[in-house]
């Protein structure tokens, strides 16, 4: 990467915890009292340091937000790098009047079948916001569940983790975002239950080197994930069966 580039990853970081701080974080905190808005076991972020890779399950397009403001409201203030860097698809959301608004969420954004130098390009610049011992959140799905459950991974995520030294994974679960806006839905449905449940911070090794490893490191977190989501489910203090989608 040149030094332009990571200076503009740099202004981009400053801005959007300003953004962040005195515009999104009042708003938002407004906008989940429309909701019954939960977290679980915040005190696994005492744990957390940087660099960290935030995992998650996918429901919606707006689970960003939710899991965001869950591990790093109010932390950011006195620590930035609580406030995470995102990867949405450049296609469903760097569109015309969007496109100020996604930058100053803290993003990167992602070109499905993007030609190998920009793809390039890309992994320099997560991994280099990692290595300034930054948060970043990644989807190990790769795309929003169909079925409302863990269904799959991607093994890039493995790969940028091996490039990153002394990064820690900090695993979340979030339930009840698919109520409040379904697949093909344009408004948000309000009053409905969300839960994000916070996994303690760790790190991962493999006994395979190169490739191997990466697709080792990226199963290792998925089945994290599916785990949390077993325990989600069948466990009657997270609110599992109130906020379940109808097909399931």
């Amino acid at each position: 990467m040149s030094r332009v580039q990571i200076l503009c990853l740099r202004l981009q970081s400053f801005f959007s915890w300003l953004f962040a701080a005195f515009v999104e974080a009042p708003f938002f905190w407004l906008v989940i009292k429309l909701f019954s808005y939960k977290v679980y076991h915040k005190e696994h972020l005492k744990k957390s340091r940087p660099p960290m890779i935030l995992v998650s399950n996918h429901l919606t397009l707006i689970d960003s937000w939710f899991v965001a403001y869950a591990t790093g409201f109010p932390e950011f203030y006195w620590k930035p790098w609580f406030l995470p860097w995102h990867l949405p698809e450049e296609t469903n959301y760097y569109r015309g009047l969007l496109v100020p608004f996604i930058w100053l969420n803290k993003t990167i954004p992602i070109v499905r079948g993007a030609p190998p130098k920009e793809q390039k390009l890309t992994k320099d610049k997560i991994i280099n916001v990692l290595n300034n011992n930054e948060a970043i959140h990644i989807f190990p799905e790769g795309t929003r569940s169909r079925t409302g459950r863990i269904e799959d991974y991607t093994t890039g995520i493995g790969r940028i983790y091996q490039r990153v030294p002394n990064c820690s994974i900090l695993p979340v679960y979030i339930r009840g975002t698919e109520n409040v806006l379904p697949i093909n839905s344009i408004f948000p449905r309000l009053f409905k239950k969300i839960d994000v449940v916070i996994g303690e911070p760790r790190m991962l090794t493999s006994k395979y080197k190169g490739l191997r490893a990466g697709v080792d490191i990226s199963k290792q977190i998925f089945d994290i994930l599916v785990k949390m989501e077993k325990g989600y489910l069948e466990s009657g203090k997270y609110r599992a069966r109130e906020i379940l989608p109808s097909n399931q």
